[in-house]
């Protein structure tokens, strides 16, 4: 029996196309007499000796290429050699390959013939000649009878699935690992009804591994092979490699999507939505700040909004975005005066991974995140100088660098900045860089204090009463006299303390009334000025009274639920067992009060 090696070598011998063997490096070990007539030399010299001194391959590194292109255990490949290797003809030669063992050693077997003459043998009626034939297509073929037994196999069928020539090779059904031999039956007959049977499997490999191939089953209408058939496998493996990648990157996709639709929803209820920037106000001294937000909303102008703590910045930025053509892009916020300097950086600009210890993956800033929106900087006269300067530099160029990237990003953002400092005396006193006071004083708004609106607290005091109370029962009423006393009261904290002190009313108010208490430090009315006798406000409550009425209203909006999910710890933010001990301490019953 001749060795494997030596079977190849004969094998190779009598193809009539140019035929090799060579080395992972390209060293040609094999090389059959049509291709040295092909390479016009009667024998391989030294210099020759490798599949670039031929031409075959132009250089190693698209050599390596194509070995890689195999998968663990080998298959045939096909390669289209550009014109003018080998041959000058005007039709490109093709070579085909396969993984070997030859001498013990990894090897590329490869036969290189014109394209197309594989189809063409296996379009035309089978001839006597075309078993010699079919041993030099690129394709795997088996001449079966009908009842699956094997008479003829071509080489690179039995090189792929590890057969020798001398071997017996088994009945198809045992090669078509999802097909039995009923099965089989069923598609020749299927084929000798319309010419032709094709259908997707898996084909064993004489070591257990399987690789997946396209069937064509053709009736043979010859008479002296009554009741054969030519069984056609196309190998797959790159197919099914596609189709996982493709499945891959659609899976990618919709894993981005969703992504993308989280980070939306995320930033919508981070940063609110349009009816967030509805301003409510019938003060004529405050028109003149409603004009000026029709005014540059509708420009990329970057605006400077100033103004005491809590007298709504925040909300004109919203306005002004919600108004713009940039409406339709996501409003982000940064207080410059919540953060360190080091933490400022990167929210505003961003890092990629490895930028520092801990970065172990890439963080978008703001500016990424905004980008053909608007980014809102409140508390601007907070920001360091260093980030003054890296923030003018964006102003200017609209392209910034994130830590630990080498190349800039360009980015389009508008920037509405806003502070409750004076920033010209900041400049004056060094703290606040003149060029970029400049950049964003393009178009400055003042917010006015509550104390200079003060027709608009009716209407904020009830707009503030629809949104904090539980959805259910009616909100309560207050009394005008309430509605006096407020009017007349000084906000330090303007909007942002009537706010609190409604949603603490809420709170701590029992019945259809809302009970509002006031700090009689800060109240003024005039009437009641030097007059010592005159009614006072209500004492504030004590931090206990105010813990007991403030845990009896969550127990009535959970209906004395106390534990679990949605239970009154849950909303409050402490152990369950922790609130009941503060409701024994303070005499709560668990049923929510009536």
């Amino acid at each position: 029996m001749a060795s494997p090696t030596h079977e190849i070598a004969q094998i190779l011998e009598t193809v009539p196309f140019p035929g090799f063997i060579a080395l992972q490096d390209g060293s040609i070990v094999n090389a059959n007499k049509a291709l040295l007539k092909v390479s016009g030399q009667p024998d391989l010299v030294e210099m020759d000796r490798s599949v670039f001194g031929l031409g075959i391959f132009h250089n190693p590194a698209e050599y390596r290429g194509f070995l890689q292109s195999f998968k663990h255990g080998g298959s045939t490949r096909r390669l289209v050699l550009p014109l003018g290797r080998l041959s000058s003809s005007n039709r490109p030669l093709v070579l085909f390959a396969s993984r070997i063992t030859y001498e013990g050693r990894e090897c590329l077997c490869g036969i290189i013939s014109r394209t197309k003459v594989g189809e063409e043998i296996i379009r035309n009626s089978y001839d006597d000649d075309n078993d010699t034939l079919l041993d030099k297509v690129d394709t795997y073929v088996i001449r079966a009878e009908s009842n699956g037994r094997a008479i003829f196999v071509n080489t690179p069928l039995l090189i792929e699935l590890g057969y020798e020539r001398s071997e017996t090779f088994p009945v198809l059904d045992q090669v078509d690992v999802e097909n039995d031999a009923h099965t089989l039956k069923q598609h020749m007959v299927r084929a000798l009804s319309r010419g032709t049977a094709t259908y997707d499997t898996l084909f064993q490999r004489k070591n257990g591994t399987l690789t997946p191939v396209r069937v064509v089953i053709k009736p043979i209408r010859k008479v002296e092979y009554q009741d054969q058939f030519l069984v056609t496998a196309y190998d797959l493996t790159e197919h099914r490699a596609d189709q996982r990648t493709r499945q891959e990157l659609e899976l990618e996709v919709e894993r981005l999507t969703k992504q993308l639709e989280r980070r939306s929803a995320l930033i919508k209820h981070k940063y609110g939505t349009g009816e967030d920037s509805r301003i409510i106000s019938r003060s004529p001294a405050y028109t003149r700040v409603l004009q000026q937000i029709d005014q540059v909303a509708s420009t990329d102008s970057t605006v400077l909004i100033t103004g005491e703590t809590g007298t709504g910045k925040e909300l004109i930025a919203r306005a002004i975005h919600a108004k713009s053509l940039r409406a339709g892009r996501p409003l982000l916020i940064l207080n410059c005066g919540a953060l360190p300097a080091e933490l400022i950086e990167s929210e505003l600009f961003g890092y990629r991974r490895g930028a520092f210890t801990g970065a172990r993956n890439d963080h978008l800033g703001r500016f990424e995140l905004a980008d053909e929106g608007t980014l809102f900087l409140d508390e601007i006269g907070e920001m360091p100088m260093l980030l003054q300067t890296r923030l003018l530099r964006v102003l200017q160029d609209g392209e910034f660098t994130p830590l630990g990237a080498t190349e800039s990003v360009q980015s389009d953002v508008r920037i509405i900045a806003a502070t409750n400092r004076n920033l010209r005396e900041r400049v004056a006193e060094g703290t606040f860089r003149s060029d970029l006071f400049f950049r964003l004083n393009v178009f400055p708004i003042h917010s006015l204090p509550l104390r200079e609106r003060r027709e608009d607290i009716p209407e904020l005091v009830n707009h503030f009463i629809r949104k904090y109370t539980p959805a259910g029962p009616p909100p309560p009423r207050i009394r005008p006299e309430d509605i006096e006393k407020l009017t007349q009261y000084d906000f330090e904290g303007n909007v942002r303390e009537l706010e609190n002190l409604i949603q603490r009313a809420l709170i701590v108010s029992n019945g259809d009334t809302l009970e509002i208490t006031l700090d009689r430090s800060t109240h003024r009315n005039p009437a009641n000025e030097g007059n010592p006798a005159a009614p006072t406000d209500l004492l504030p409550l004590n931090f206990e009274e105010m813990q007991r009425h403030h845990i009896r209203h969550v127990l009535r909006l959970t209906e004395g639920k106390v534990s679990g999910k949605g239970g009154a710890a849950e909303l409050l933010g402490l152990n369950a067992q922790t609130l009941f001990s503060k409701m024994r301490k303070l005499g709560i019953s668990r049923q929510p009060a009536g």
